[in-house]
């Protein structure tokens, strides 16, 4: 009898001893598989934050905040050339670009179009080295090298405080005179002495200093106007003697 017993024991243990281990082994649930794809997605998402940042930090050591002098070779819409005491370099102008000048002692703000050939600027902005590329924020339209001439007033304007001066070669140059302008005259007793607007006359000689007022050919922007008169000679006076004339005489001319 115990023999029988222990043969039916052993015949359940072999035969559903794999069934129930099979029914406990758990299989992975759907959460657990969702955490596991968010796992690997945040993964990712931090692999590639670390490439831009990689990137972002390469474009730093690329570029540099610099400023630039020198005169405008090339213009365009979207560009610039600068000749530079070393080279030439090329400037991307954005959207967001500020140009200013100072006309007549006041800071006035000015547009891409009014950039020209020959201007001389300073630009501040962002600098690439690895492509010699400046992208400006803001560009000053420097005050140019003073020019010099020299004529006869042909007319006075009091309207717009102006005179027309036309030189040795016979151009024509219209000089606004400024609040700021110095205007002198020379005077054979005193020198060089102070004078004004009001003082100056069609056919005075002057020399003029000035800059050149963008946009306009043949105009000045006087610094100083100096009134030397008017060099035409005056005709000299002369006096004739009156000719002898002959008195009669008192002896009959005997015939």
């Amino acid at each position: 009898m115990k023999k029988y017993t222990v043969f039916i024991v052993l015949f359940f243990t072999l035969t559903l001893a794999p069934r129930v281990m099979a029914a406990v082994t758990t299989t992975p649930t759907p959460s657990k598989s969702i955490e596991a794809s968010a796992s690997g997605e945040k993964t990712k998402k931090l692999e590639e934050l670390k490439d831009r940042l990689a990137t972002k930090v390469a474009e730093l050591r690329q570029t540099q905040r610099k400023a630039l002098y020198g005169t405008v070779s090339e213009v365009s819409l979207v560009s610039l050339s600068v000749e530079t005491a070393n080279k030439n370099v090329k400037l991307d102008l954005s959207d967001n670009l500020k140009i200013v000048q100072l006309i007549k002692d006041k800071r006035t703000v000015l547009s891409i179009s009014d950039l020209a050939k020959g201007d001389i600027i300073t630009a501040f902005g962002q600098f690439d080295s690895t492509i010699d590329l400046l992208t400006p924020k803001i560009i000053v339209i420097q005050k140019k090298p003073s020019k010099h001439i020299q004529g006869k007033i042909k007319e006075v304007n009091k309207t717009d405080f102006s005179i027309s001066v036309e030189t040795n070669d016979t151009q024509v140059y219209v000089v606004d005179i400024e609040s700021t302008t110095k205007t002198l005259s020379w005077t054979t007793a005193g020198g060089i002495v102070k004078s004004g607007f009001s003082k100056l006359t069609v056919g005075d000689t002057v020399l003029v200093t000035g800059q050149s007022v963008p946009k306009k050919d043949l105009r000045l922007s006087a610094d100083r106007v100096v009134n030397i008169g008017s060099l035409s000679p005056t005709p000299a006076q002369t006096t004739e003697a009156p000719s002898p004339t002959s008195t009669p005489s008192a002896t009959p001319v005997k015939k």
